[in-house]
């Protein structure tokens, strides 16, 4: 039985025509080496605050998925506000529990990701690997 890893990036490009601009392909290189013996989600979370407009449709996450070279990829746009920023996991949680993937390690890109992949590491009780580099 293949492990599974999540991995939570805002920089891991949305197709094959992302621009390269915008993403770095050397996220992708890992995942695609990793899937060869592993089972890989990757999920690209994009904030949406907004604190005017709380209407119905702007408080829950949508997600979008994607296959690029046999990789899911899951866009998850999610509101974030103060006070409620704690629970921000929730969707991450729903993501997850829809897809059917239990991640038996859970790897973070970038600082900004880290609260979210240690609460989801806290409450699925999986090992947490934070990226950091240019600090």
């Amino acid at each position: 039985m293949k492990p599974k890893i999540l991995l939570i990036t805002n920089l891991y490009p949305k197709s094959t025509e992302h621009s390269v601009l915008d993403t770095t392909r050397a996220l992708h290189h890992f995942v695609t080496r990793w899937s060869k013996n592993a089972e890989v989600m990757v999920i690209r979370p994009k904030l949406r605050l907004n604190l005017w407009d709380f209407r119905p449709s702007n408080l829950f996450s949508r997600s979008v998925r994607n296959d690029i070279d046999g990789i899911a990829v899951q866009s998850l746009i999610y509101m974030d506000a103060p006070r409620v920023g704690i629970y921000r996991h929730n969707s991450f949680l729903k993501l997850l529990a829809r897809e059917q993937f239990n991640p038996d390690i859970i790897i973070s890109h970038r600082i900004s990701h880290s609260l979210v992949g240690d609460r989801l590491s806290t409450l699925l009780s999986v090992p947490h690997i934070v990226g950091i580099h240019m600090s």
